[in-house]
């Protein structure tokens, strides 16, 4: 994922004062008990609880932790206290980068990190984590830069990265695939990858920042391209994200456009 530009972590707390949820305002969605809410703003920032006020993402793993990536390390926060992770020499259980881009949470309840460098898996048991790069299986990971982490239908890992293309993970085989623009078969696009998304019919579409969007049709090994253009018919670049609705809508976000 792009950075969300946040200088600190906002947490709004509701209060209901109603129980009608009977929607008489002219706003779509918001129900007379949202507008009846007091609304608490509490936040985490860097002169507390954060490492760095620059949060990229977050999540929430299956104990209830809230883990928060930032630009300096990645915090695990309980509500009340908070440990940063961070890149220290010597310590090969910690994390290889400081700048958090993405964190995922699957279908397995693991906890996968994006960041500059490569891809590490969260070791729940031991409170450290495994980076995939530095094992000499998975070297053509190395020096990836992922900013954004999706879970297939299949239950693989589909890994996009700022200019080396996508990266799948194959639990079965434990192994790492690369699909980039020079790829002998799969190739796609561009390897300046934003965001990824699969719709109800297991159809992928991969977001780019500067060749369209790759969509593959379940079943098929190869993508096509599609070029989005705006009421003027002038191509539309700058893909910066995705989203899926009704199951098969395609919500397209551009930067500039």
């Amino acid at each position: 994922m792009y950075p969300l530009f946040l200088f600190s972590i906002v947490v709004m707390h509701f209060s209901v004062l109603a129980n009608d949820t009977t929607n008489t305002s002219n706003e779509p969605g918001i129900g007379s008990s949202f507008l009846q809410s007091t609304i608490v703003f509490s936040s985490l920032d860097s002169s507390n609880l954060l490492s760095n006020n620059t949060v990229n993402d977050i999540t929430q793993d299956k104990l209830g932790f809230i883990w928060i990536a930032t630009n300096d390390g990645l915090i695990k926060y309980d509500g009340r206290s908070s440990q940063v992770f961070k890149f220290k020499v010597g310590e090969a259980l910690q994390l290889n980068s400081n700048l958090i881009r993405t964190i995922h949470r699957d279908s397995e309840d693991r906890l996968w990190v994006g960041r500059d460098g490569g891809i590490s898996l969260y070791l729940s048991e031991r409170n450290e984590f495994l980076n995939f790069e530095s094992h000499q299986d998975y070297e053509k990971i190395n020096g990836v830069d992922v900013v954004s982490i999706v879970e297939g239908p299949d239950k693989s890992l589909w890994f996009a990265t700022s200019k080396s293309g996508l990266i799948e993970y194959r639990p079965n085989s434990n192994s790492f695939i690369n699909i980039n623009k020079n790829s002998n078969e799969q190739q796609i696009s561009s390897n300046r990858i934003s965001d990824i998304a699969f719709d109800s019919n297991e159809t992928m579409y991969i977001a780019t920042l500067d060749g369209g969007i790759n969509i593959r049709a379940k079943n098929e090994d190869n993508f096509t391209i599609l070029k989005a253009s705006n009421q003027e018919g002038n191509r539309i670049d700058g893909i910066r994200a995705l989203h899926i609705s009704d199951g098969t809508d395609l919500w397209i976000g551009t930067e500039h456009q």
